[in-house]
């Protein structure tokens, strides 16, 4: 009886932390986006670029193998969580796609294990997510985009790692 309380729960959960279906296909049937590296703890004062509020180190436009690679690591980032994210909120990754008449973008922080999803500008959803950053940064590195060194992925989980 357990078990199937368990199994229960593990899909109430699965479906709550589910990305809207309009989203993924986005994610799914687009061909290119532009992916954001981004700072969420700007110094006091900051007036340079921000997107979503957050500090803009830089982005790139990805197509091809990049896109999917990074459009995969967003929709997984959802169904690879526990179902633990922390209470704060810091991205410093983020991908923005264009299909059938809107726009979604979709802010990413790995240390915080959650995930924002807009649609053309406004918040749709916000969902747990884990995995880890060396992809995206991969990619971001790849294309001379500066990275976040505000949060250091080997000191959190004592492994060899790239930042988040």
């Amino acid at each position: 009886m357990f078990a199937s309380i368990l199994a229960a729960l593990a899909i109430a959960t699965d479906a709550c932390n589910a990305i809207p279906a309009d989203a993924v296909q986005a994610l799914q049937e687009s061909r290119s986006a532009v992916l954001y590296s981004l700072e969420p703890i700007s110094p006091e004062g900051f007036r340079g670029r921000t997107f979503k509020g957050y500090q803009l180190f830089g982005k790139t436009r990805i197509e091809g193998a990049s896109y999917k690679i990074a459009a995969d690591e967003f929709r997984n980032a959802a169904t690879r969580s526990n179902g633990y994210g922390a209470a704060c909120f810091d991205p410093r990754h983020a991908i923005e796609v264009a299909a059938k008449g809107h726009t979604f973008t979709f802010l990413l922080c790995y240390a915080c294990k959650q995930m924002a999803v807009y649609r053309d500008g406004k918040m749709i959803t916000k969902v747990d997510a884990a995995g880890s950053s060396k992809t995206l940064n991969r990619i971001l590195t790849a294309a001379k985009v500066p990275l976040s060194t505000s949060y250091d992925e080997t000191r959190q989980k004592g492994q060899n790692a790239d930042s988040d």
